[in-house]
């Protein structure tokens, strides 16, 4: 992931917060390749867990993180077709 990769933290009622940020972050960016059909969708489960690991890395209770992997599992699928794919905005740059 680039520097100046732009997203938007956690989704739902899931406060950002050190323990679950980089997850959110790498989360993001492997579904955005999901929606872009550049990974396939069998590899969706796999990066729910990877979600789900990072979270425990960073000191999420695993009770709480296991929350999340079966959310992102029941709920994430919309967000991982094509027709889900939003535009890239660019702001200017500084003159």
């Amino acid at each position: 992931i680039l520097n100046g990769y732009a997203w938007d933290g956690s989704s739902g009622p899931i406060e950002d917060n050190s323990k679950n940020i980089r997850a959110s972050l790498l989360h993001d960016a492997l579904y955005q390749l999901l929606r872009t059909q550049l990974l396939k969708i069998d590899n969706k489960k796999k990066i729910d867990m990877l979600y789900r690991d990072i979270c425990i890395e960073d000191k999420t209770a695993k009770f709480i993180a296991n929350i999340y992997y079966y959310i992102l599992l029941a709920l994430g699928k919309p967000y991982t077709e094509p027709r889900s794919k939003r535009e890239i905005k660019i702001a200017p740059k500084k003159r």
